[in-house]
């Protein structure tokens, strides 16, 4: 027999309608772009920026650059070059665009709109402390005539500009950079700002930080996502079943069993500013024992 179950797009549906700004914004393009099953109407998306994936099919293009849009740094200025190339979609577009380049993305092998380092030349050579430092620093032979000038770093046996010149110490590309130094675990776990990923094996910035600053302190979003971070990490049924919020299963998706967010946890957790969360989640449960109720034979 073939059981019938509910939608999953019932939830996010209900979930949507109780949302308002940035949050709803987004999460109705998601749910958009992943109508799209073809290249070409993907692209070709009115309401929302769409992006194509040969691997993932359709998704939201996310603009990011407002994570960075008030650090002032070389490195801020040039990730808001990147966020905003990344939107243009065909060449034309991005080789009009002179902060941008249309070439290979080293990560998918397919050809996609960047920043160009060209542009990121350019903003270090129009900082005269920048092109002072890069005078400078290869000049000191020594690690103590190096390791006395802050703008300067010795690695591998020479003296070079620091990346901390092209940095604010208190920006999000700081924090970023800053995980990114550490190698393993115990160490990224260590910083407040970072998290580990298991399944690339580095470590990242904290996703809690980017909701954040994406929506603002205590994001619905923001705590679904720690939620399902802190399930995902529990790799066995014992671990799982001792955090309250969690449920051992199987994965639709990859036929293995793990850990993920408890249902009612997660309708509570994304329900819990709306003031009809009460009837929503009633509405849910009752769509969920319909549709379990009906089999096909």
């Amino acid at each position: 027999n073939y059981a019938c179950t509910l939608d999953d797009d019932y939830l996010l549906e209900i979930y949507t309608d109780s949302l308002e700004g940035d949050e709803e914004e987004m999460i109705t393009g998601i749910l958009q772009c992943e109508t799209h099953a073809e290249q070409g109407s993907c692209e070709s998306e009115q309401l929302h920026e769409c992006s194509w994936d040969a691997t993932d099919g359709c998704n939201l293009a996310f603009d990011y650059s407002s994570l960075f849009a008030e650090d002032d740094s070389i490195m801020g200025q040039y990730m808001v070059a990147m966020a905003e190339c990344a939107l243009l979609q065909d060449q034309a577009t991005c080789s009009s665009d002179t902060k941008c380049i249309w070439d290979i993305d080293d990560d998918t092998g397919m050809l996609s709109c960047g920043a160009s380092e060209s542009f990121l030349q350019d903003l270090m050579l129009n900082d005269p402390d920048i092109v002072a430092a890069m005078s400078t620093c290869p000049t000191l032979e020594s690690y103590q005539q190096c390791d006395v000038d802050e703008n300067c770093d010795w690695e591998s046996g020479y003296c070079s500009m620091s990346t901390r010149m092209l940095l604010d110490e208190e920006s999000l590309m700081a924090t970023i950079v800053s995980c990114s130094d550490h190698a393993d675990q115990a160490g990224c776990h260590s910083a407040a700002d970072c998290e580990w990923n298991a399944a690339d094996n580095e470590c990242g910035t904290n996703s809690l930080l980017i909701m954040d600053l994406m929506f603002g302190k205590n994001s619905t979003v923001g705590k679904v996502m720690t939620m399902e971070s802190e399930c995902n990490t529990l790799s066995d049924e014992t671990a799982c079943a001792s955090n309250a919020d969690c449920e051992w299963g199987l994965d639709d998706e990859t036929g293995l069993y793990e850990c993920g967010v408890l249902g009612d946890a997660m309708m509570a957790t994304m329900f819990a500013n709306d003031e009809t969360c009460e009837s929503n989640i009633q509405a849910y449960s009752d769509a969920y024992s319909a549709c379990e109720a009906l089999t096909v034979a």
